[in-house]
């Protein structure tokens, strides 16, 4: 599956040796906002022009070319998103529409993520199906090959005994 959503970052403006109560301060500060734009983006507002308010400076340019809409990930994989709310995202029942506010304590950031839709794209069947059989193929070879032995009579295969050398060598030393 692929989705698409729309996602605001509020990001704490903190100094580097901020104490434990200044994160806090900021964090609360963050969530009120994320919490307000949810609020109006249930209310009807503009996804895109509530980024455009809430943008500080230096972000405000991002969200005002009317080219593109830098809110909008279209066709995202699982592995694309973000993993603080791929797993709100991906979740079977997420319907058209439904939004969210996600916290990320470990870089101070506040998300606004909102469900587009979810898509299938059966140009990966292929691959899917490659995936699946070379992973069953090599349990089956591994349940053959487990019950078997290989010994060294000659002892000319040095593949088989370059661990017990290695472990040999690092017991002397």
């Amino acid at each position: 599956d692929k989705v698409s959503y729309r996602s605001y970052t509020f990001n704490a403006a903190l100094e580097e040796d901020a104490s434990e109560d200044q994160i806090a301060d900021a964090m609360k500060i963050l969530k009120a906002n994320a919490e307000s734009m949810m609020e109006s983006r249930e209310n009807g507002a503009d996804f895109k022009e509530l980024c455009l308010q809430y943008a500080g400076e230096e972000e405000k340019a991002t969200y005002e070319d009317t080219e593109t809409d830098a809110s909008l990930t279209e066709n995202a994989s699982y592995s694309a998103t973000p993993s603080y709310y791929s797993e709100w995202l991906y979740d079977e029942s997420r319907q058209a529409g439904e939004i969210t506010v996600v916290e990320d304590n470990t870089n101070h950031r506040y998300y606004v993520v909102e469900f587009v839709e979810r898509s299938y794209d059966e140009t990966t069947n292929d691959s899917i199906k490659n995936t699946i059989s070379s992973g069953l193929v090599g349990e089956y070879i591994a349940e053959l090959t487990a019950k078997y032995e290989v010994e060294d009579v000659a002892g000319e295969m040095a593949y088989l005994t370059a661990a017990e050398e290695v472990a040999e060598t690092e017991a002397v030393t």
